[in-house]
């Protein structure tokens, strides 16, 4: 019950800061899920429904389908297939978001402890150029690129290496790795062409983004409530390693958005009961404590709420 007491008091503080949560382009939930015997479930399917509060106070609604599968002993395959809704000031979006796989390999068992390698790559599925109507004088209108908080894709290509060290499934330490390897934005939103909407200078400048890496560590611990219940609580530093590059209004140059670079660190918490030996039902919470100045990728969440129900076949 202390312990319960504790995380309580420590959401009801953080609830009030503003800023990025767990900034996911991918990196934050790579890789394996382990049981408490360190091995793998022969199979599992999930679906997961999530709330962020994003960049001006955009509601971004992430419906994602997890399917993991055992290809031997010690080695996992995982797919993550999302449809994300947004709904702001400027206007409602929804579409496919990007596609991830990875895969997860149990290299060493030694004792209490297990350590994991995996490989992944995340598919854009879209230039991340949506865009919306604006009204002109005259009776005029015109069409308008969309902030990257609107898009349901960052638009790059990207592989993801992570390894991630576990005793006794209470600790996790964690290490991360995301590059963009492809480049395929074409998002040429612009906050200084305000003045045909006012509501558009408060976002950040995204005119055909170069997003860079992110490096990223995770320390977490599992407590064991009771036989069925279990709750994890852990940070998550990611570090986004140069800053990104956007082009001037008139495309004729770009330029690295100072701010961009830095820490973002974040404080996540999460519940799960087991119904059964085949179900599963898990709850999540994340927030930051430390936030960059500049994030143009759109990934600004004041927090993020998961709900996730999985069906799984033990080993």
């Amino acid at each position: 019950m202390k312990k319960i007491l504790y995380i309580i008091l420590v959401l009801s503080f953080i609830e009030k800061l503003p800023g990025q949560g767990c900034s996911d382009a991918g990196i934050c939930t790579l890789g394996s899920s382990l049981k408490k015997d360190q091995t793998f479930d022969r199979f599992s399917f999930a679906i997961n429904q999530s709330l962020g509060s994003g960049e001006q106070k955009v509601n971004v609604y992430n419906t994602q389908i997890e399917i993991s599968k055992s290809v031997f002993k010690k080695a996992q395959i995982q797919l993550k297939l999302p449809y994300i809704f947004t709904q702001g000031n400027l206007a409602k979006t929804q579409g496919l978001g990007d596609i991830s796989a990875s895969f997860t390999y149990q290299s060493n068992q030694k004792n209490d402890w297990s350590i994991n390698y995996t490989f992944g790559f995340k598919l854009g599925v879209n230039a991340a150029d949506k865009a919306f109507e604006i009204q002109l004088p005259a009776n005029n209108s015109m069409m308008m690129a969309l902030p990257m908080v609107y898009q349901t894709s960052l638009g790059t290509h990207d592989i993801l290496l992570g390894a991630d060290a576990r005793y006794k499934s209470v600790w996790r330490f964690a290490l991360g790795f995301q590059m963009p390897l492809v480049q395929i934005n074409k998002n040429n939103f612009e906050s200084s062409l305000a003045q045909y909407t006012p509501n558009t200078s408060a976002y950040f400048t995204s005119n055909k983004l170069m997003r860079r890496p992110d490096a990223l560590l995770r320390i977490d611990r599992s407590i064991a409530i009771n036989k069925r219940f279990q709750a994890n609580a852990g940070l998550i530093a990611v570090y986004h390693l140069l800053h990104d590059r956007v082009y001037n209004a008139s495309n004729t140059a770009s330029y690295a958005v100072h701010g961009s670079k830095g820490l973002t660190l974040n404080f996540a918490v999460s519940g799960t009961y087991a119904i059964n030996k085949h179900f599963e039902l898990s709850c999540r919470f994340a927030q930051p404590l430390i936030v960059r100045k500049t994030r143009p990728e759109g990934l600004t969440r004041h927090y993020f709420i998961g709900l996730e129900l999985k069906y799984r076949l033990p080993s």
